[in-house]
């Protein structure tokens, strides 16, 4: 499909704010070492919000984490899932409540009948992204 090629030559991928880090670590890597302040880490897109691409799941290896994009600010392709990605941020850990849980369960496009109890998830607040074509 030509317009899509089209389209995708004019989005580089970036959405957000620009990146004021420049060596990307992998998230299994920046959850282990804690980091104060921003951090830029590197992933797959696991699951992306199907409402209207406000959050993603960013995966690496079998550690993941939610990543909010700031202020609703910007969103990023709900077809985003499987791409690797570039996240800068603030990484943190949050524990959601079962109502939480289970919203975030149906704006992913799951059940939410399925999830029970509260869950906690590092959180990534995403000031930028990069999702790489």
């Amino acid at each position: 499909d030509e317009g899509e090629g089209a389209l995708a030559k004019a989005d580089d991928g970036h959405r957000g704010a620009k990146f004021t880090l420049t060596d990307a670590v992998p998230l299994a890597k920046a959850i282990e070492s804690k980091p104060e302040g921003d951090v830029l880490v590197s992933g797959e897109v696991e699951a992306v919000c199907q409402k209207k691409g406000c959050w993603m799941v960013l995966k690496d290896g079998d550690v993941s984490a939610r990543v909010p994009l700031k202020d609703h600010g910007f969103s990023v392709p709900m077809d985003s899932r499987g791409k690797k990605v570039q996240v800068e941020g603030t990484l943190t850990s949050r524990t959601f409540t079962e109502a939480q849980v289970k919203h975030l369960e149906k704006d992913g496009g799951g059940d939410p009948g399925k999830v029970s109890g509260t869950r906690t998830e590092h959180v990534l607040s995403a000031s930028g992204v990069m999702i790489q074509s």
